[in-house]
């Protein structure tokens, strides 16, 4: 057609013009600031450098988020990040990012005539730096990344950009856990008026983080709303809204939660969040209400579904959850024994229906089988579950308190044997070492 033989003949007339140009520049010094110098270097810096070290640090970012493992029994983390055993498998795409950024850097960073550098000349050099940081945060490097990030900041002190390294000093510090340090730092991002409007999404993400670690869950829902609300990338505004609705949940507002873990549903994300967006919105549902009515069928309806075999002990333990709204405790501890008997691989899940049981028995009271269901509760309950803490002291106490109560019930039993004739005594004596030795018979 016509016009594709003009945009190419275009093209080609285009690339003749600018071929004496290019040559030209293929000298170029950096030690010279002049129009064509800086021409050449900031689309050298731009192009060879920024662009395709950022497609590998992005392609890097998605392998690290595809291996990621979610806790769905907590309030899921804001950023996928996997662990530094997972990372290393995506050190080659940002090593490759490091060295097109360092060579980039080495050669088109316009220097004066004392060997400093003039950042007002350059356009994408403090963007190199900044790929490269990014690329240390991603290998767990994060003093090495603090430290480029830091150079970013000190250096591009006119550049909004650097902003954008003082975000990430923030997300590094979150790492480290170097909490009061970073408040101060997000404190201040929040007052600059010259913070990139694109990366805003990503700003009030790390804000969010951080008051989700600080446990301060009214301000990590104010922030996280605004990262649904301007993320550009659908995946990120489902995880965000999914964090929301646990949030939700967590602080009794079941309604709300209700709303968000279908919104959820409704926008077909991946299987596994999908499943527990289901789950989770069970247990917001009023089982008197038509939701409650829904809910349950939809829960009876995964249970027969061949492909959740592996995810029954989560379903028996929604359904103990709308058991418990019923106030059906016959019910209700029966899908929990379910989910118990159901658990194989995930022994977060038998941890927290052990816990469930171990709360009924002990409400009333029943402090012997509170003992053991909180002493199972431990035994599978991973150590960073964020009420490991009180649930092992919970266990703890109940475990003294039995001793105490075998204690007393012995210095009884030997008070009423004292008082027996020698005859009787025997005979009970030797009636406990018959049910003892029942007992173990039982046991073998």
């Amino acid at each position: 057609m016509i016009p594709g033989r003009f945009t190419r003949q275009s093209a080609y007339v285009g690339l003749i013009l600018f071929l004496p140009f290019l040559m030209a520049t293929m000298s170029c010094s950096n030690t010279k600031d002049t129009f064509v110098n800086r021409t050449f270097h900031n689309l050298s810096a731009h192009y060879n450098g920024y662009y395709n070290a950022r497609v590998k640090l992005r392609e890097a970012e998605d392998n690290l988020a595809s291996s990621h493992t979610d806790a769905y029994d907590r309030p899921l983390q804001v950023f996928q990040y996997a662990d530094a055993t997972k990372a290393k498998a995506v050190y080659p795409l940002l090593e490759d990012a490091m060295k097109r950024t360092t060579t980039v850097i080495q050669r088109h960073t316009i220097i004066d005539k004392r060997g400093n550098e003039k950042p007002g000349s350059e356009k994408w050099i403090d963007d190199n730096w900044l790929v490269y940081g990014q690329c240390q945060f991603f290998k767990h490097d994060y003093f090495d990344a603090m430290e480029t990030f830091k150079y970013i900041e000190n250096t591009y002190k006119k550049d909004p950009g650097r902003h954008l390294a003082s975000m990430w000093i923030a997300k590094t510090l979150l790492e480290l856990t170097q909490l009061n340090d970073v408040e101060s730092k997000l404190d201040y991002l929040r007052n600059q008026s010259d913070f990139p409007k694109k990366n805003r999404w990503e700003l009030e993400a790390v804000n969010a983080d951080f008051y989700l670690q600080v446990k301060n869950y009214e301000k990590a829902i104010k922030h996280l709303e605004r990262a649904a609300e301007l993320t550009p990338e659908r995946d990120k505004r489902i995880r965000y809204l999914f964090i929301l609705a646990q949030l939700h949940q967590q602080r009794g507002e079941i309604d709300q939660a209700y709303k968000l873990y279908s919104k959820v549903i409704k926008m077909n994300p991946k299987y596994e969040m999908a499943f527990n967006a289901r789950l989770n919105r069970a247990r917001c549902a009023d089982s008197k209400s038509d939701k409650g009515g829904t809910v349950r069928k939809e829960l009876m309806k995964m249970q027969k579904d061949p492909k959740n075999k592996d995810y029954l002990d989560q379903i028996y333990f929604a359904l103990a959850g709308l058991a418990k709204n019923d106030g059906n405790e016959e019910q209700r501890v029966e899908y929990l024994n379910l989910s118990v008997r159901s658990s194989v691989n995930n022994a977060n899940q038998k941890a927290l229906s052990y816990l469930e049981l171990g709360k009924i028995t002990y409400e009333k009271p029943e402090y012997r089988k509170a003992q053991a269901y909180y002493d199972s509760t431990i035994t599978n309950l991973s150590t960073d579950y964020p009420d490991y803490t009180e649930i092992l002291t919970k266990r703890n106490s109940l475990t003294k308190l039995i001793k105490y109560l075998r204690t007393i019930e012995n210095e009884d039993s030997l008070q009423a044997l004292a008082k027996l004739s020698t005859v009787d005594q025997q005979n009970a004596i030797n009636s406990i070492f018959e049910k003892e030795a029942e007992q173990k018979r039982e046991e073998a």
